[in-house]
């Protein structure tokens, strides 16, 4: 995949500003505020991701997909990346995957039963099977 010019941009992000938290109207009056020029949005709705990539392809920022963590005491690697394929799939068909640099997890490791060797696992699959960006951010616990 080509990267995108913006895709090199250093990025500024709200944590909460994506249209799964608030109103498609708040959302946009954010947005037109000029603040940032990336988005965090989850992966918890499919029809408020979609939303938000197309204002990030429109407005020519960057999106951050934010997943569930991978728990491998509930599924195996492979069910976990099939979950993430079908979002994908409808991403592309909706044409707005372009607007993804990649995916973020927030303090993963916090997650009872995620442990290190699940982090690569899950780190290592996401980006070799989509060829995305991965952000991980950890705290000092």
């Amino acid at each position: 995949m080509e990267k995108k010019p913006t895709h090199n941009n250093v990025s500024l992000m709200l944590y909460h500003l994506d249209p799964y938290w608030c109103s498609h109207k708040e959302f946009d009056a954010m947005l037109e505020k000029g603040y940032v020029n990336a988005l965090r949005l989850t992966m918890d709705n499919y029809d408020t991701a979609r939303y938000g990539c197309k204002k990030a392809l429109t407005l020519g920022y960057n999106v951050w997909l934010v997943p569930p963590i991978y728990l491998p005491t509930q599924e195996p690697i492979t069910e976990y990346i099939r979950k993430f394929e079908n979002f994908v799939n409808k991403l592309k068909e909706d044409e707005v995957w372009d607007a993804v640099v990649g995916f973020q997890w927030d303090e993963p490791l916090l997650k009872r039963g995620h442990t290190n060797e699940a982090l690569l696992e899950m780190t290592k699959a996401v980006s070799e099977t989509f060829g995305k960006r991965i952000f991980t951010n950890f705290s000092l616990y």
